[in-house]
C-alpha cells in the first residue's frame, strides 16, 4: 500500500462580474506535481499537470494563458460553432453566386432559394434531394460539410474563458500579497484546578474548577488546550507537582462541602 500526502488550498470567489460563486480547490502533491478543480453554478471542471517545472498549481495556472487552461480544464471544447440561424442567409448567397456565373439554371436555383428557408448545414447533408439539389451548389457531401459555413463563438468556451480569467486574477492577487507570519501566544492563561461531579469514562463533564493565570482574558474567549513541549523532570519534582495538584483539588472540594 502506497500513502501518499498533499497540500490543498480552498477560495471561494463572490461578486464578480455576471458571473455566479466560484470555488477552487487545488492540490499541490510535490513541487511541479498537482491538481485543480473549478466549480460554478452546478458545474466543475478538473485538470492536473505531472510536471510544471517546479512550480506549484497556483503559480502554473496563473501565468498561463486561458485558452490553454480552457481546453485543460473541457478537453476537446471547440471556441466555435456553427451558427446555424445564419446558415439559410449563406445558401441563398451561395445560390445567387451560382446563378450570377451561370452554373445552375433559373429553375434549380428558384427551388434551392427557396428551399433554403430554415435550413441549416445538416439539413442540407441530411436532404434526400442532396445530390439533384445541393451537390451543384456545394459539391459531394465532403466538400458540403467543409464548405464556409458560418461560425460564431461557443458559450461554453467563452463562459468557462470568463471562470479561467477570474481564477487567474484571485491566484495571481494572493501570490502577491505579503506573507504575515502568526505567531500565537504560548503563555498559559489558567490552570484547571479540579473536576466535580465528572464521569470521563460516560462523557459527562458538570463542573470545572478553573484557576486564571491572567486578567486580560475576556469574557466568551475560547480557550483551547495546547499539549506542551515534553520536559525532562526529576522523579521528586514530578511528585511534588502531583502532590500539589491534589492538595489543591482536596482543598477546592472542602470549600465546596463535599
Amino acid at each position: 500500500m502506497k500513502i501518499e500526502t498533499s497540500y490543498l488550498k480552498q477560495l471561494i470567489l463572490s461578486g464578480l462580474d455576471n458571473l455566479d460563486p466560484v470555488k477552487v480547490v487545488t492540490e499541490n502533491f510535490e513541487p511541479g506535481r498537482g491538481t485543480i478543480t473549478i466549480s460554478c453554478f452546478g458545474k466543475a471542471w478538473t485538470a492536473g499537470w505531472p510536471a510544471m517545472s517546479g512550480q506549484t498549481v497556483e503559480q502554473f495556472f496563473s501565468s498561463s494563458s486561458a485558452d490553454y487552461l480552457a481546453n485543460c480544464l473541457c478537453r476537446g471544447i471547440p471556441k466555435h460553432r456553427y451558427a446555424e440561424g445564419e446558415h439559410a442567409d449563406f445558401i441563398r448567397k451561395t445560390v445567387l453566386k451560382k446563378r450570377h456565373a451561370r452554373e445552375i439554371d433559373a429553375d434549380q436555383a428558384r427551388e434551392s432559394f427557396d428551399r433554403a428557408n430554415g435550413m441549416s448545414m445538416n439539413d442540407v447533408l441530411a436532404d434526400w434531394n442532396f445530390e439533384s439539389l445541393w451537390m451543384p451548389l456545394f459539391g459531394d457531401i465532403y466538400d458540403a460539410a467543409n464548405a464556409d459555413w458560418p461560425k460564431e463563438l461557443n458559450p461554453d468556451y467563452t463562459y468557462l474563458c470568463r471562470i479561467v480569467e477570474a481564477v487567474k486574477n484571485a491566484l495571481t492577487t494572493i501570490s502577491a500579497q505579503p506573507v504575515v507570519e502568526v505567531k500565537y501566544d504560548l503563555n498559559p492563561v489558567g490552570e484547571i484546578v479540579a473536576w466535580s461531579g465528572t464521569n470521563r469514562d460516560m462523557g459527562i463533564t458538570r463542573d470545572i474548577d478553573f484557576r486564571f493565570l491572567r486578567f486580560d482574558v475576556k469574557p466568551r474567549t475560547k480557550l483551547y488546550a495546547v499539549e506542551p513541549a515534553p520536559a525532562v523532570k526529576s522523579d521528586l519534582l514530578t511528585r511534588a507537582e502531583a502532590l500539589a495538584v491534589e492538595t489543591r483539588a482536596l482543598a477546592s472540594r472542602i470549600q465546596a462541602g463535599e
